[in-house]
This record gives structure tokens, sequence and C-alpha cells, in this order.
């Protein structure tokens, strides 16, 4: 599996996306509504950005982190630096 990257896009479908910018709109537009920050932390001070209503929309399984992640992440997500955030 590739590392996880800054400033990329990782869809539901398994395919990826690069985040042009890491503005609030650009991030909601990135993951389809309102972001939440996930609660794991990545390596290199990196942070998951998903679609806080995920689960409640019925949204896919991302399946970029069905084997680093525990617990499900539904819908597509943005990956940035925490000095970006």
């Amino acid at each position: 599996m590739n590392l996880l990257q800054k400033n990329m896009i990782y869809y539901a479908d398994g395919t990826t996306g690069v985040l042009k910018d890491t503005t609030l709109e650009s991030l909601q537009k990135a993951v389809g509504g309102y972001i939440e920050f996930h609660p794991t932390r990545l390596p290199n001070n990196l942070l998951i950005c998903v679609n806080d209503e995920g689960l409640l929309r019925n949204l896919s399984i991302n399946k970029h982190f069905k084997n680093i992640i525990y617990q499900p992440i539904y819908g597509d997500v943005a990956i940035i630096h925490k000095d970006d955030a």
C-alpha cells in the first residue's frame, strides 16, 4: 500500500486526486460536506479530514483506509498537514 501524502484527496472508490489548497471551502468540496478531523493522527503531522455526516448520509466506506484505521471511514478524505489546518 502506498503511503498517504499531504494535499491529496482519497476518494471512497479507491482513486485519488490533488487538493489544490486547504481553505475551508476546498476541504468541504473535497469531502462533500461539513468537515471533521478524524482523531487518528498520521506520521509527519498529517491530519485526516472527513465528511462530518459520512455515516449519516450512508456514504461508502473509503477503501484507502480499510487497513490503516481500525474503524470505517465513510466518504472521500482529504489529507493535510497540521500547519495547514
